[in-house]
């Protein structure tokens, strides 16, 4: 019996050093490797003074997008998916606890919407719009007070975007009619086919809104409702994409990285397709910007915590 706690200790040292932690009492543990932190990071925002990036478990921020510092999360906010600066505070949504959580400088978060997981947050025209899986919608008009409005889907509402005075959010798990919604106040939404499946993010800019998921081409729109294909040219997994904002000759940025499972609720299509965000525009703000800093690449299939796949109703 006296070799079992050699080898329970050994078992123990391996784990850690595997996992890049350093622990002194096995009780509480801290990254060593990657700083400052490894735990995958979805999206990013800037105010003037400072950026902020979020993701599983992790909320990183930066006052010149090189130097990374990890802060807490707020209680009850266990991960975000999305996080936009907008009317003077950041605003990230997440879940498992609260849904929503606000800071005015990035490092004193306040944990709001009990009760609620979300993946993504918009804003325009004086209003806060949060969307979630099983067609989770929240709004507000000071970030502090959230209010549940009807999206008419029990889909996985995986982004939103702000452009052109109305709201678009995309449907992760359907193709064809109803793979994007549209609304001007966030509280009535109307279906719309796009004609791209799986779509996983959106994003605002040169007066155009620009959908993308999987599959051959992205799709784009000035109202949200009419929506015409451009072909990509071959077959792709598209996570991410942005606009360059006040420019005639705006460009999106797409990301087809694979990354981790933890994102919830969209089903598995013909092909991986994988969920991530837009990015503000001139108009609007959106929390799925591309490529946040440090993300660690995240591979097909998502978890519970984004939602079902279900009929779209009209």
């Amino acid at each position: 019996m006296s070799a079992q706690p050699r080898v329970l200790a050994t078992a123990i040292f391996f784990l850690g050093a595997a996992n890049a932690c350093l622990a002194a009492d096995l009780t509480q543990w801290a990254w060593r490797n990657p700083l400052p932190q490894g735990n995958p990071l979805y999206a990013a925002a800037c105010s003037p003074a400072r950026c902020v990036a979020v993701g599983e478990g992790a909320l990183l921020t930066s006052t010149d997008g090189e130097s990374w510092s990890a802060q807490p999360l707020p209680d009850g906010l266990q991960y975000a998916g999305g996080v936009i600066y907008a009317a003077g505070q950041f605003v990230a949504a997440g879940g498992s606890g609260y849904g929503i959580a606000t800071s005015t400088d990035g490092l004193d978060w306040t944990a709001r919407a009990p009760g609620v997981e979300l993946n993504a947050v918009a804003y325009g025209n004086g209003t806060f719009v949060a969307v979630g899986p099983m067609g989770a919608v929240l709004t507000s008009s000071d970030g502090a007070s959230w209010i549940p409005a009807s999206s008419g889907s029990t889909q996985n509402l995986a982004a939103v975007a702000f452009g052109n005075g109305r709201f678009v959010a995309t449907n992760a798990a359907a193709a064809g009619k109803g793979s994007v919604l549209v609304s001007t106040d966030g509280v009535h939404w109307t279906p719309a086919e796009a004609g791209t499946a799986y779509n996983q993010a959106v994003t605002f800019g040169a007066g155009r809104f620009v959908v993308a998921g999987s599959g051959t081409s992205v799709a784009t729109s000035t109202d949200g409702s009419i929506w015409t294909e451009a072909p990509l040219g071959a077959y792709a997994n598209l996570l991410g994409i942005a606009a360059r904002a006040a420019s005639s000759r705006s460009a999106t940025r797409v990301r087809s990285t694979p990354r981790p499972t933890r994102r919830r609720g969209v089903p598995a299509p013909p092909r991986p397709a994988r969920r991530c965000r837009g990015s503000s525009g001139p108009r609007g703000a959106s929390s799925r910007s591309a490529g946040a800093a440090g993300s660690t690449p995240r591979p097909t299939g998502c978890s519970s915590r984004r939602g079902s796949a279900g009929p779209v109703s009209s």
